[in-house]
């Protein structure tokens, strides 16, 4: 860890509710609190990605659309524990979707719980994820406030789609001790036929938001896509190396110059999916260099069955519906349906 690092053994959770209500502030802390009693322990010592990189972690949690799931934010606890165990630095920057305003600042709270850093909440999606029209808002942005700072504190961008539109978060942020800029889109598509359409509106959204001013500049956009890479076959199962991608795949890839920071770091991985889960449909794409990358992939069959694995889910997110309660390794390992996806990322090459 670099000398001019502080050191946060032990986090103030006031430094990720600033700005909120009292009262909101004060239910939050103590939902939290709940989780976290008998559980502090030292946290992760990971240092800080070099300068002129950014580690950049996708996520969908699962946490948006049911409240009594999102009183009873275990699972994040358990979310933020696994992934800086399986990351080789410190996130500084969490494009994360199925969050509303209270899972989000949650996920910032266990986060600096679970590491050395201040993790804050640079874009916020709303108190419930219902927004007039019919549409829907669930994504959000959280940041490492030791390595990044907000820009520009940007908004939600909409997709139009058949049950009324869906808003997906995005901002500028910048390292604070290099020249990195990051403009980040969290994107959560939602099931349907107009996918070319999404993908025209998404692509180059942050391009035309916020031009580059140099080559320091790589644009990022992740999140749930809900659709496959693949075309054709049993694409929407199993996903090959060596597929014909689909078309809005190859819009983002081709026509924009995104990479898809798995596949272009992490190829062999790929076909592991086929013996362990279906294809993927949560992306990294990103401009400019991508060092390393990787989804938390197979972490299902840690558990001893699929059946297992369900009836987990079905205790963390339905916690109102029955009179259990997740026990043992369910209670300490179960985070989400969806692997997270994480990938380090940097300015091209002539620039560095």
């Amino acid at each position: 860890m670099s000398s001019d690092k502080p050191r946060h053994i032990s986090v103030s959770r006031r430094t990720v509710v600033t700005g909120m209500g009292a009262a909101t502030a004060s239910g939050l802390l103590a939902t939290a609190d709940s989780v976290l009693a008998n559980e502090q322990e030292e946290p992760s010592a990971l240092n800080e990605s070099p300068p002129g990189k950014a580690l950049i972690v996708d996520a969908n949690l699962l946490e948006a659309f049911r409240k009594p799931d999102v009183e009873h934010p275990q699972d994040m606890r358990n979310f933020a524990r696994r992934l800086v165990s399986k990351v080789p630095y410190a996130p500084d920057i969490l494009l994360l979707q199925e969050v509303r305003e209270k899972s989000t600042h949650n996920v910032a709270q266990f986060m600096s719980e679970e590491t050395e850093y201040t993790y804050e909440v640079a874009v916020e999606p709303p108190v419930h994820p219902w927004i007039p029209e019919g549409a829907k808002n669930d994504t959000g942005i959280v940041y490492n406030t030791d390595t990044m700072h907000v820009e520009d504190d940007g908004g939600f961008m909409r997709t139009t789609s058949g049950n009324g539109g869906k808003d997906h978060a995005y901002a500028l942020l910048k390292e604070n001790r290099g020249g990195l800029r990051v403009p980040a889109l969290s994107i959560h598509w939602p099931h349907g036929s107009d996918v070319m359409e999404r993908a025209k509106k998404t692509a180059p959204f942050l391009l035309d938001k916020y031009p580059s001013p140099s080559d320091q500049n790589v644009p990022v956009i992740a999140g749930d896509f809900n659709v496959k890479r693949c075309h054709g076959g049993d694409s929407w199962k199993w996903e090959a190396r060596d597929c014909e991608p689909n078309k809005w795949y190859s819009l983002f890839t081709q026509k924009y110059n995104y990479s898809d920071v798995v596949l272009t770091s992490n190829p062999q991985e790929i076909p592991r999916a086929q013996e362990l889960e279906r294809a993927r449909i949560d992306f990294i794409f990103a401009q400019g260099r991508i060092f390393d990358g990787a989804s938390d992939l197979g972490w299902k069959s840690e558990f001893e069955s699929r059946e297992a694995f369900k009836e987990c889910k079905r205790l963390h997110t339905y916690p109102d519906e029955t009179e259990e309660e997740p026990t043992g390794f369910c209670k300490t390992a179960f985070y989400t349906d969806h692997r997270f996806v994480w990938g380090l990322v940097g300015a091209p090459e002539d620039e560095e």
